[in-house]
C-alpha cells in the first residue's frame, strides 16, 4: 500500500508508470484503489493504464452494488486527471447513477474535466453529499456559479452542506450580498433555534461569512447572539471562580468591529 507512493513519485518524474500500474492487479481491493488514485497526469501517454481505466469506467455503466461501485468510480475519476478525453464518454451515466457515492466521485472529477456546468448540476442533487462535492468544485474552480449554488444549500439541512455553502460565499458579488445576508442570518437563527450540539461548525462559518459581508449598519441585527456571548462569558466567571481561568475564548472574529464610529456591539 504505503509502496503505491513511491511509485507514484517515481511514474511523475519519469514517466515510468509499469510499476504502479502493476498494483492494478494487486489481490487487495484498497491497493488497487490507492494505485488508481494515485496515477500521475504523465502516466496518460501510457496505454496500458488507460485503457485499464476505461474498462473499469465502463461498469459504470452495468448495475452497481455497494460492494463493486468503487473501482469504476475511481476509474472515472482517475481518467479526468490523465485522460479527460478518454473520460468524458461516460460522464451521461454517471452523474445519474443511483449510487450517491459515484455520483459524488463525479462532481470531485468535474475540477479535472474543467465543466462547471457538471459541478453546477450536482451541486443541487437530492443527496447533501453530493451537492457539497459539487459545491466544492465550483469553488476550486473559482466559479461564479458557485453563489447561486452556495445560497440555495443554505436551506438545506445538512450541517456539512451548510458548512461549506457558507464558506462557498466568501467574496460575494456586492449586487448579491443584502440576498447573502438575509439569507445566512434566516439559517443561523434556524440552527440556533435547533441548538443542536453538531451544529457548531456551521454556526462558525455563518458567523464568520457574516463577519465579512454584514453593513456596519445592520450590526443591531446581531443582538440575539450578543445575548448568547453575554451567557457565554458569565460561564467563564463562574468557571473562573472555581479555579479553571481561560485565556482565550473565541466568539468569531469579524464581527461589531468598530470601522467608523458605530455603536459596538
Amino acid at each position: 500500500y504505503e509502496m503505491a507512493n513511491v511509485f507514484a513519485r517515481l511514474a511523475a518524474r519519469t514517466r515510468d508508470c509499469a510499476d504502479l500500474i502493476h498494483y492494478f492487479s494487486h489481490q487487495e481491493p484498497t491497493v488497487v484503489l490507492r494505485a488508481i488514485d494515485l496515477l500521475p497526469p504523465a502516466c496518460g501517454d501510457n496505454a496500458d493504464a488507460v485503457n485499464q481505466l476505461a474498462r473499469w469506467a465502463e461498469e459504470l455503466k452495468t448495475p452497481l452494488s455497494a460492494r463493486t461501485w468503487h473501482v469504476p468510480a475511481h476509474a472515472l475519476q482517475a481518467l479526468a486527471r490523465v485522460k479527460p478525453d478518454v473520460g468524458r464518454p461516460f460522464l451521461d451515466e454517471a452523474v445519474k447513477h443511483p449510487i450517491w457515492q459515484v455520483r459524488a466521485r463525479v462532481a470531485a472529477a468535474a475540477e479535472d474535466f474543467k465543466d462547471e456546468s457538471i459541478a453546477q448540476d450536482l451541486a443541487i442533487d437530492p443527496s447533501p453529499n453530493v451537492r457539497t462535492a459539487g459545491l466544492e468544485t465550483l469553488v476550486r474552480l473559482q466559479s461564479p456559479l458557485r453563489f447561486e449554488a452556495a445560497l440555495a444549500s443554505l436551506r438545506s439541512d445538512d450541517f456539512q452542506l451548510l458548512r461549506t455553502a457558507a464558506l462557498a460565499l466568501r467574496g460575494t458579488p456586492e449586487p448579491a450580498r443584502a440576498r447573502t445576508v438575509n439569507q445566512l442570518f434566516a439559517t443561523l437563527k434556524r440552527l440556533t433555534t435547533g441548538a443542536a450540539d453538531t451544529s457548531r461548525d456551521p454556526r462558525v462559518a455563518i458567523l464568520e461569512r457574516l463577519g465579512g459581508l454584514l453593513p456596519v449598519e445592520r450590526t443591531a441585527e446581531l443582538g440575539p447572539y450578543r445575548e448568547a456571548a453575554g451567557r457565554l462569558f458569565s460561564l467563564v466567571d463562574a468557571l473562573a471562580s472555581e479555579g479553571t481561568a481561560l485565556a482565550h475564548v473565541d466568539v468569531g472574529g469579524g464581527l461589531g468591529i468598530r470601522y467608523r464610529d458605530e455603536s459596538p456591539v
